[in-house]
């Protein structure tokens, strides 16, 4: 391991993670699906953070337009001891997602597929797109927010904050290795 550079999963750029979200949304009819992979990537979720979002998590202004993603401990959070938060300003997103959530009871998951079947949809949607072989895994969400939002704001310290991690150092990895794909 020590020779070797880890296998990363491949960043989804913000294209791909669209068509996936469209795709499940239009031929699927699994809003869901479709919500998550827009919130894991603008959000820059861990995937157990986002599966493990409930209802109660969410608060959402009036006018919809913004919405707080209340994470708890997160991998983080545990070692600085401070509940996590995220905040999701993509309209649109808030919009779906509040609309999927919308009916739910407080103690309900916002993404009641879990992780397990999220990755069986995942790997059929890249065999449907042809990417095989590519590493795309749930990751690919956060690592391809993270380079999305570093190529918006061309500020590491802006995508070292709202990725929530501890040091540019870190977040440097992942957008540098992202960016030369």
């Amino acid at each position: 391991q020590k020779n070797e550079m880890p296998e990363r999963a491949t960043p989804f750029s913000e294209e791909l993670v669209l068509a996936l979200a469209a795709y499940c949304l239009d031929v699927d009819r699994n809003m869901a699906c479709s919500v998550a992979f827009l919130v894991g990537f603008y959000g820059l979720l861990r995937t157990g953070e986002l599966f493990g979002l409930q209802a109660k998590d969410l608060n959402f202004s009036d006018d919809k337009s913004t919405a707080v993603l209340n994470l708890g401990y997160t991998k983080g959070g545990k070692r600085r001891g401070v509940e996590e938060r995220v905040v999701l300003d993509n309209i649109a997103v808030v919009r779906l997602l509040f609309l999927l959530s919308e009916n739910l009871k407080p103690g309900d998951h916002v993404f009641s597929l879990g992780v397990v079947k999220f990755r069986s949809l995942l790997a059929g949607l890249i065999k449907i797109f042809g990417l095989e072989g590519l590493n795309y895994k749930p990751y690919s969400m956060r690592r391809g927010g993270a380079t999305h939002l570093f190529r918006c704001s061309a500020s590491f310290d802006r995508t070292t904050e709202v990725g929530r991690w501890s040091s540019v150092k870190t977040c440097r990895i992942y957008v540098s290795d992202a960016i030369q794909v």
